[in-house]
């Protein structure tokens, strides 16, 4: 298989990632993350455009977040970054908006399955269709019974959604 000419690396003095990251898209989120890190006594270090956080708490395993990564470009240069990194578990946190009347501001909703319609995607092809974690969303499930999942839709052009 022939190899991508530039490849993620760690570089000197970069942390080791020994444990899941929470990818946090949005900048508010972010920025609220920075604010409990650092709270928390946490470390926090430069990705790109985003930063890295990692924080200890007394008998748990170290936490990791990194954000914020809008789009799907500087998404996957930081997931490229945290992969090189160490990190081996990923979930994403994000917000978006919705295209059916049963979804409202606030709504849990977790994807099943997704169409792409943005330019980063098809540069990492599937062997096959990929599934929700059925043990995520049996958590999920627990805590918000209320939650709802189905497909998602991506795009990099949102004021250009055609009804079709």
């Amino acid at each position: 298989m022939e190899q991508p000419i530039i490849q993620a690396t760690k570089s000197p003095g970069e942390p080791d990632i020994n444990g899941p990251c929470l990818l946090l898209v949005n900048p508010f989120e972010a920025h609220y993350a920075a604010t409990m890190v650092k709270k928390k006594h946490g470390a926090i270090h430069r990705l790109f455009h985003c930063q890295l956080m990692s924080f200890n708490q007394e008998g748990a395993a170290p936490s990791y977040w990194a954000g914020p990564t809008v789009g799907a470009p500087m998404a996957v240069m930081t997931l490229e970054k945290l992969i090189a990194l160490g990190c081996q578990k990923l979930l994403v946190m994000a917000w978006c908006g919705a295209l059916v009347p049963e979804l409202s501001v606030g709504d849990i909703f977790l994807p099943t399955w997704g169409q792409s319609e943005e330019g980063v995607s098809a540069h990492y092809p599937l062997t096959k269709q990929p599934q929700a974690s059925t043990t995520l969303l049996t958590k999920l499930q627990n805590h918000f019974p209320d939650a709802q999942q189905g497909p998602i839709w991506t795009t990099d052009a949102p004021y250009r959604e055609l009804p079709s």
